[in-house]
């Protein structure tokens, strides 16, 4: 995994912002923030402490992914965002 992905998913927001304060510090000129379902909230939320902390920009792809549910073997279509946040 690539040193400047954030994964976000169920751990608390928290954790999100340390991993965010940490990369921040050690000066990395791109963050990426993925997020599918209902991560996409805790996502954007980080995105905009970024916005409002550090007074940063942020760029928010909207997609849709589809995977084969091994379970049931339908098709599924989840949502998925891909924010870059991009130091000053």
């Amino acid at each position: 995994m690539e040193e400047n992905v954030i994964i976000i998913g169920k751990k608390p927001m928290s954790r999100y912002i340390i991993t965010l304060q940490t990369l921040m510090a050690k000066r990395v000129p791109e963050i990426i923030v993925k997020a599918r379902g209902n991560a996409i909230v805790k996502a954007i939320n980080l995105a905009e402490f970024a916005k409002r902390v550090h007074n940063i920009n942020y760029e928010l792809k909207v997609k849709t992914e589809e995977f084969t549910d091994e379970a049931t073997s339908r098709k599924r279509f989840v949502s998925a965002v891909e924010i870059l946040i991009k130091a000053k």
